[in-house]
């Protein structure tokens, strides 16, 4: 059992060791998820009277390990093919997109949980709406994907 433990804790740490330039990625990743996750159950507990959703709650831990998932693997054949620079630089993309997506939900949830504030309020709309003018093919994507529903 011992060397089986020895093995298992060998293998975590060469991991680790080979992942510790996105370390810091995937620290940012998972506070974010993290905190959309607790202010969403807050926001569907306390607001929309929902209780605890198995359902949600393994959809985004599925996405948190998609993410995790896609940018490993991106380093990994960056690593590969000798262009880590070039990996690194895509997946700073996919972590800025994504704390673009999950923020604008963080600023709905929390403003969901306080609509009085109104530096909340002001944010929300920045982000969710001000913004989208600013990034280069987001005002189209959302265009898309509002047909689309």
């Amino acid at each position: 059992m011992d060397t089986i433990r020895n093995l298992f804790a060998c293998s975590v740490a060469a991991i680790a060791a080979y992942f510790h330039p996105i370390q810091d990625i995937i620290m940012a990743i998972l506070v974010v998820l993290a905190v959309n996750f607790i202010l969403g159950l807050l926001s569907g507990i306390l607001v929309n009277k929902e209780g605890f959703n198995f359902k949600k709650a393994f959809i985004c831990i599925v996405e948190g390990m998609v993410y995790f998932a896609l940018i490993s693997f991106i380093f990994f054949v960056g690593d590969k093919i000798h262009n880590r620079a070039g990996a690194l630089q895509c997946i700073s993309a996919i972590t800025y997109a994504l704390l673009y997506f999950y923020g604008v939900n963080i600023f709905k949830n929390l403003h969901s949980l306080l609509p009085a504030n109104r530096l909340i309020a002001f944010l929300y709309y920045v982000v969710s709406f001000a913004f989208v003018d600013k990034i280069p093919y987001l005002k189209e994507f959302l265009k898309i994907e509002n047909k689309k529903a």
